[in-house]
């Protein structure tokens, strides 16, 4: 840098008290600079200058001592001369541009340059600016400050970044644990008393509240149940693995397990809407006793369940009952459908049909039932189809203008007496 003669050691190092007000002078960044001139007078006006201030300041004479000192501690920002012997300030800048451990280091140019050209270059090259000869102190400190507290402000960022980046592994992590235990407590494929029993769980993206499950009563009733709670979520999730816990292992007092009206109405008095977040589910829950070839069902809110007969015909099992949880006062009906050799059972939730088509449609319950029907025949005529569930899925999938589903998807089918 050439000696000018505001650089002393009496250029003041302070602005002015600020007149009453005034806004207040920001609070001071400290740093590490580098000073490269091949000039030592005006490295060391310089650095004391830099010193005062309250920087840390290194000096270096020329670009390869600069890349010296810099390989052994970092800078934050670097003042730069141009025109030096050896490496100038065009090759210096060139080299910090191609070396990756310098990428957060500004570089801030003060010389005697004054071709807008070769200016115009520095900055192509890198400079954060350019400074004349003839500079004023208090825009260098001004200068510097500024990029000192960029450089403070993007450490906060890239702190909260990883922060945040950590946060959302963790999560991510909590949610394959949790649909990890959610898929943990559904029910192995069913053999039982002539009954066989066959399902498909595809969870959503977002954790959901999809589950369901079958077990003994006593020697010859089967329960048999699906539960979709609202929502998506952890939340979702603990609520309907709260649910399905209660019902397999009984302990839902004063019911009777046997009666799915019961069970239903005691439901709808343990989860009350308010007292779980605002969430609710709905439940399609049933009995087949296999003494007497009776199905007694009820339903919350549920889709209903297509029961198919050995000829064919496909008959609703729909519940009268709303959601769990809106209306303690409600009373839920109780219904019986008997079941013939060869019939088939589909209990699913509705985000296996609740889907939006290449058409730009929602796939209409009529055309589900459709689907169901066809695959069904299907597999009763053909010896290598050993459950149509799969076709299900996958011909709504086809019909779906989305590869995966928004919501969870759970089928389960009961194949009687085959």
């Amino acid at each position: 840098f050439e000696s000018v003669e505001v650089i002393t050691e009496h250029s003041p190092d302070y602005l002015p008290s600020p007149r009453p007000g005034a806004q207040p002078e920001r609070k001071r960044v400290s740093g590490r600079i580098l000073v490269v001139d091949d000039d030592a007078f005006n490295r060391e006006i310089l650095s004391r200058h830099l010193e005062r201030q309250g920087h840390v300041v290194c000096q270096a004479a020329n670009g390869n001592d600069a890349f010296a000192i810099l390989s052994e501690a970092p800078f934050d920002i670097v003042l730069l001369d141009v025109m030096m012997p050896g490496m100038n300030g065009f090759q210096f800048l060139e080299a910090v541009r191609q070396d990756d451990r310098l990428r957060d280091m500004s570089t801030l140019v003060v010389s005697a340059l004054e071709d807008p050209a070769s200016i115009a270059r520095c900055i192509e090259l890198g400079a954060e600016d350019s400074l004349p000869r003839d500079f004023d102190p208090v825009i260098l400190k001004a200068r510097i400050d500024s990029l000192l507290e960029k450089k403070a402000y993007k450490r906060e960022n890239d702190k909260a970044l990883r922060r945040l980046v950590e946060t959302q592994e963790r999560l991510a992590g909590e949610l394959r644990d949790a649909a990890a235990y959610v898929r943990s407590l559904l029910p192995k494929r069913l053999k039982w008393r002539g009954v066989v029993a066959d399902w498909q769980f595809i969870p959503s993206l977002s954790l959901g509240g999809d589950c369901f499950h079958y077990h003994q009563l006593d020697e010859s009733r089967l329960a048999l149940y699906l539960i979709d709670v609202s929502g998506h979520g952890i939340q979702a999730a603990l609520l309907s693995a709260t649910i399905m816990n209660m019902l397999r292992g009984l302990s839902l007092g004063g019911v009777d397990y046997a009666s799915p009206a019961s069970v239903l109405a005691r439901l709808n008095r343990s989860f009350r809407i308010e007292e779980q977040n605002n969430m609710f589910f709905t439940i399609w829950y049933g009995v087949y006793d296999s003494s007497t070839r009776l199905l007694r069902y009820a339903g919350a809110g549920s889709p209903p369940a297509v029961l198919v007969g050995p000829d064919g015909v496909v008959v609703e099992l729909a519940g009268d009952g709303p959601v769990i949880g809106v209306d303690d006062s409600v009373v839920f009906g109780e219904f019986d459908e008997p079941i013939d050799p060869g019939s088939n059972l589909y209990l699913f939730s509705d985000g296996l049909f609740e889907v939006r088509t290449k058409e730009g449609s929602i796939l209409t319950w009529e055309r589900f039932r459709e689907l169901l029907e066809e695959h069904h025949s299907e597999c009763v005529v053909s010896p290598a189809c050993l459950s149509p569930i799969k076709r299900i899925v996958d011909s709504i999938k086809g019909l779906s203008s989305k590869p995966l589903f928004d919501d969870d998807v759970s089928i389960v089918e009961f194949a009687f007496d085959v």
